[in-house]
């Protein structure tokens, strides 16, 4: 086997500058690709200090699935990797496969946070690159969207996570495995043709398409949508934020519309993302830039005035409320507090506080947090009546319109 197809080789360049006395986690479904990812990690970590463990998500959708965390977990065991099954229980419903994807991230972010994981590697390989890149084809999203899914980076939690196998395709992992005299659980979902991804499987072996030629221009694509999210964050400290809304100026949204149209819209998709808390679709995004008056963007306004564009949240959006001390929407609170005050939205209260003050529109002013006691209104720190209390961004800005800080500095 050739260099390139092994896995042992894709961990080692991956993890090179992983310090001794680190901790590596792995995600291991019993498949062959994460099967393969586990000896290899297993391979590398023997006598670099490093310790290695394992996790499986049982997301309760099939009966199998027990069982199959349950031979994970022996096949952990016989190899002296500690091992942790996390439970999920999805409820059957629409949109499965990407509810159980979020679900997976969150419990192994989870995870690795409580044990002390440093960087938790994953199992995608050649193959399921070119399936996305052919799924968001069909969408036709812009070039992040086509982008190739990152070989490493590290969360808002300063956990790292590692793709090492995306140069491979699948079978010379199963070659490997075979060659080891290893074998892997097959998931029959992963054959359901009521799933998209197994539809564009079938599509690719029908058509005789090689994965590896269309990994490469995925992994072109990622470099070209980095290099323009940083041209875009460059821009940064020309935005001007108010009270939690961001204002393109006039003569900044001018010059980008007639030069830079693709940096216009990462700039105001990032700030979508950073005062609703999740990006916008490429079609909804367009038709908003392109709309003459208000109008609603993933759970945010975009207003255009004057030739500027201001992005703030929408109110009927907004989450419910919180008690006291928990982070609201995207706002933590500080004040006297109490355990019988909660934080929401201001909402129809807008008339009764000094809004004007704030420098706010009043429809992003309904959206910004309130502390209130039972109906009573204590406070509105960004609306005009602080009463002692105040509110800050949970995150910043930049964080959404820089890609993610790397795996390794």
């Amino acid at each position: 086997m050739a260099a390139a197809d092994d896995p042992e080789a894709a961990v080692a360049a991956l993890l090179a500058p992983l310090p001794p006395g680190r901790a590596v986690g792995v995600a291991v479904s019993g498949g062959s690709d994460s099967t393969a990812l586990l000896l290899a990690a297993r391979l590398w970590a023997r006598g670099r200090g490093v310790a290695l463990r394992a996790a499986t998500c049982d997301h309760g959708l099939r009966p199998e699935a027990a069982a199959e965390a349950r031979a994970v977990a022996a096949r952990a065991a016989a190899l002296g990797v500690p091992h942790a099954t996390l439970p999920l229980r999805l409820r059957p419903g629409p949109a499965a496969q990407a509810r159980a994807r979020a679900a997976r991230y969150d419990a192994l972010g989870a995870w690795a946070a409580g044990g002390g994981v440093d960087v938790v590697l994953l199992g995608h390989t050649a193959d399921d690159v070119a399936e996305t890149l052919l799924m968001r084809l069909r969408r036709g999203v812009g070039v992040g969207g086509l982008a190739r899914m990152r070989e490493g980076w590290r969360d808002g939690r300063g956990i790292g996570w590692g793709r090492p196998l995306l140069a491979l395709p699948r079978e010379a992992l199963r070659l490997w495995l075979r060659a080891r005299g290893e074998g892997w659980i097959d998931d029959p979902s992963n054959d359901d043709p009521r799933h998209e991804r197994a539809r564009t499987r079938r599509a690719l072996a029908a058509l005789g398409w090689d994965a590896a030629p269309l990994a490469r221009a995925a992994a072109a694509l990622r470099e070209a949508d980095d290099a323009l999210a940083r041209r875009a964050a460059a821009l940064e400290d020309e935005l001007v934020v108010e009270g939690g809304d961001v204002a393109i100026p006039a003569p900044l949204t001018l010059r980008l519309r007639s030069g830079e149209p693709e940096t216009l819209r990462r700039l105001v998709a990032g700030a979508v993302r950073w005062i609703g808390g999740r990006p916008p679709r490429g079609a909804a995004l367009g038709d908003a830039l392109a709309a003459p008056g208000r109008r609603t963007l993933a759970g945010c306004t975009v207003a255009p005035r004057g030739g500027a564009l201001r992005i703030g949240r929408e109110a009927a959006a907004c989450p419910p409320p919180v008690p006291w001390g928990e982070p609201w929407d995207r706002w933590t609170l500080r004040g006297p507090g109490g355990p019988d005050l909660a934080v929401g939205a201001l909402g129809s209260d807008v008339d009764r506080v000094p809004w004007r003050d704030g420098g706010l529109p009043r429809p992003s002013a309904m959206a910004t947090p309130a502390v209130r006691r039972g109906p009573e209104l204590v406070a509105a720190p960004l609306a005009g009546l602080p009463n002692g209390y105040d509110a800050a961004p949970t995150r910043p800005l930049s964080a959404t319109l820089r890609p993610p800080p790397p795996l390794f500095r």
